[in-house]
């Protein structure tokens, strides 16, 4: 029968990009654009959103137990310019029958029709095995959907795409029995008037690659499979593929960009750019999107959504599942002269400027006090540090300055390092009869081993092993001592120059459950733990800090008599734990003397010259106690955006003067901030970190001298209604 879907919301009131739909009730995930600016009779600018839950129904299928609601259809939400949208609410209903619900994408046939593809996942096989399928609805106004009659899978259906079309099920080269088939990214076959080619996250039978196909008519609704390209290609997701100026291109594997002459096959990676706008920092799911109506398809459109709390997974708020998923601006892609495609500031996005914001001259840079800090140096003179240590043997307690009982031993955040702290909130420690000092702080850890592909995945329905991105082994501890079914971790690829972890930037971190028990594998450059909490000594090789207890003899073989604290067995003098006063560091840049409210958002513009080619200067944004930095460096011709070095290899002078652009927006809480920085029109890369209701902005430079080198900057409020 005919599924008729109506809207599960009335159009909302307008919002802006940096959006999230207003339904308290609903989340969104993978986004899909279909843009027609010269078009008047229907919306110029359709975004759809993969609709999800809130937090309070557990977010994705994997923590949505009660099936209350999952991936259940897909949003949209319209607009004139590309900024200000309007939101429809749920347009395409997921299935009854259906685990869940997959991205897609739209198009418009020769009839004038438009056609949704999206992917659902049914338990299709004889076996009861899950796959996914492609299916179809279409709508005349980009309003009114209506669903293709179809027999849901195991059954063959001409209004189903499933991975055995084309006659290439199972075999090589071809596509995985109940693999994966999930939302197809179209672009116009050349020399066929209303026939299509397509390409999809799928599961070809050689382990990695791209899922390919065409139409078999004119409808947009009935596909064939081709053999897949898997040359050069990992296992991954396709993001989209778009045609420019005669050549293709496509995203792959998050983010990543490869170019081809031809639109089915010979794609490589591009040579210069190829981590185009990758996930990380809060980005998921980049996407390009050919502009149709002007007849040449000369503008290609770039859409993501943004994570406020990176990829850390459903239970935080910010990740998958939450409210915290916002809709990103939107930016555009264009060819370098090099011949190189890169992501550019999008000139719609004027419309974001509201209400200009005055801002006062820079005032000097304020001399901060000496820092007092804590380390290790001969003992005796200004070596020496009286501390209030708990009794040898007696029950952990805090270790407290003699001269100032407020400042304690504790532990740096989220790391093992030692420093001075304030008492209330500082670690415990014991005096062990044998020379150690302990805190009970520290993560379990079992070695060099992994639980990558032991049962137990938290995640269970995640890809790649439910896996998340961390920075260190302790985060990744940390991750797993948060979640309730958590039992055992292992971290990979933290210790890399460069850390990655599955075409993402970081390391690894899976998490298991208790299945994982006595199942983990001897794996170099893994370190694997559990989710309880060891006892940690205090060592100073080769900095201060708690380390697993090894029984080192001079790093963690300590003294306390007299509230000395003193490496026992040090040469003599001996090296004692003391506490001295170090020059504050110098902050990166001036603030602006100007409370803004960034929970709405404002754009930032400067100039800044490069005729001193050392300089690095750009844009500051200070709050939860930190400086953001956001720096273009003349001399490389690079960003430097929150301390990460970032080069898209730009095909302008060095020496010239530079175009400074910033658009940034808190949470409504103010508690993490999302920015974009881009140097002549060019985009860095979208950054999320920690931020507070009284962020100020200002000048960064990484001599505070180069300040006066960004000049003539201006700032607008952006134009947002609440989200």
């Amino acid at each position: 029968m005919l599924l008729v879907m109506t809207l599960l919301l009335g159009p909302g009131g307008v919002s802006a990009l940096i959006w999230h739909p207003k339904n308290p009730k609903n989340s969104m995930w993978d986004t899909w654009l279909y843009a027609q600016p010269e078009q008047d009779a229907v919306p110029k600018f359709y975004m759809n959103y993969l609709s999800s839950c809130d937090g309070s129904c557990g977010g994705s299928p994997s923590n949505d137990p009660k099936g209350c609601c999952g991936w259940n259809g897909a949003g949209a939400a319209i607009s004139s310019d590309g900024v200000h949208y309007e939101d429809q609410g749920i347009v395409v209903h997921k299935d009854a029958g259906a685990k869940w619900m997959g991205s897609g994408s739209v198009l418009k046939n020769s009839d004038g029709e438009y056609v949704m593809n999206f992917s659902e996942e049914y338990d299709c096989q004889p076996t009861g095995s899950r796959c996914q399928s492609i299916f179809f609805a279409t709508s005349k106004d980009l309003k009114n959907w209506t669903r293709l009659a179809f027999k849901p899978p195991p059954a063959h259906d001409a209004e189903v795409f499933t991975y055995s079309d084309g006659g290439l099920g199972g075999k090589t080269p071809g596509y995985k029995i109940g693999g994966r088939w999930d939302t197809i990214a179209t672009v116009p076959k050349p020399g066929s008037p209303g026939i299509f080619y397509g390409f999809w996250t799928a599961s070809p039978s050689g382990g990695h690659g791209a899922g390919v196909g065409e139409t078999t008519d004119q409808t947009g609704h009935h596909w064939k499979a081709l053999p897949p390209i898997t040359d050069g290609f990992p296992n991954a997701e396709v993001g989209s593929t778009v045609v420019l100026g005669g050549k293709y291109y496509m995203l792959f594997g998050g983010g990543h960009i490869y170019t081809s002459d031809n639109p089915i096959q010979g794609y490589k990676p591009d040579a210069k750019n190829f981590a185009f706008h990758t996930d990380g920092d809060g980005v998921a799911y980049t996407r390009l999107w050919n502009v149709h109506g002007r007849g040449d398809e000369s503008t290609v459109l770039i859409s993501h959504q943004w994570m406020t709390n990176g990829m850390l997974g459903s239970k935080f708020p910010g990740a998958m599942g939450s409210k915290g998923i916002y809709l990103a601006p939107l930016k555009e892609m264009k060819v370098g002269t090099d011949g190189t495609p890169r992501v550019f500031y999008w000139s719609g996005n004027e419309k974001l400027k509201g209400d200009s914001i005055t801002l006062p001259p820079l005032s000097p840079p304020v001399p901060l006090p000496p820092v007092e800090q804590v380390d290790v140096a001969s003992c005796g003179g200004n070596g020496t540090t009286i501390w209030e240590v708990p009794a040898v043997g007696a029950a952990a307690g805090p270790i407290a300055l003699k001269s100032n009982t407020t400042h304690c031993l504790g532990l740096k955040n989220g790391t093992n390092a030692l420093v001075l702290s304030n008492c209330s909130d500082a670690a415990q420690f014991a005096i062990l009869a044998n020379g150690s000092i302990t805190s009970g702080q520290g993560c379990a850890i079992e070695g060099a081993f992994s639980y990558q592909y032991a049962p137990g995945n938290v995640f269970a329905n995640d890809p790649n092993h439910g896996v998340r991105i961390v920075d260190s082994p302790a985060q990744c501890c940390a991750l797993c001592q948060s979640l309730k079914n958590c039992s055992f971790w292992t971290s990979k690829n933290t210790e890399l120059a460069k850390p990655n972890c599955y075409y993402k930037p970081g390391g690894c971190c899976f998490l298991k459950t208790a299945a994982a028990k006595g199942l983990a594998k001897p794996t170099a450059g893994a370190t694997s733990g559990s989710s309880g909490t060891a006892p940690y000594c205090m060592d100073a090789l080769p900095t201060l800090r708690t380390a697993a207890c090894d029984g080192t003899a001079v790093s963690q073989d300590w003294t306390t008599a007299g509230g000395i604290i003193k490496e026992a067995k040090s040469a003599a003098p001996g090296k004692c734990l003391h506490t001295s006063y170090v020059p504050a560091p110098l902050p990166p840049g001036v603030l602006y003397d100007v409370d803004l409210d960034l929970t709405v958002g404002v754009v930032i513009e400067g100039t800044l010259s490069c005729t001193n080619a050392s300089t690095s200067a750009g844009f500051l944004v200070h709050g939860a106690g930190s400086y953001t930095s956001f720096l273009w460096n003349c001399d490389q011709k690079t960003f430097t955006v929150g301390g990460k070095p970032i080069d898209r290899k730009p095909d302008f002078a060095a020496s010239g003067p530079v175009a400074l652009k910033m658009l940034l927006r808190t949470t409504s809480n103010g508690r993490r901030a999302m920015a974009e920085f881009y140097a002549n029109e060019i985009m860095s890369h979208p950054f999320t970190f920690n931020g507070d209701l009284s962020m100020k902005i200002g000048v960064a430079a990484t001599d505070l001298t180069a300040v006066t080198a960004v000049t003539a900057v201006k700032a607008w409020k952006m134009t947002l209604s609440s989200d």
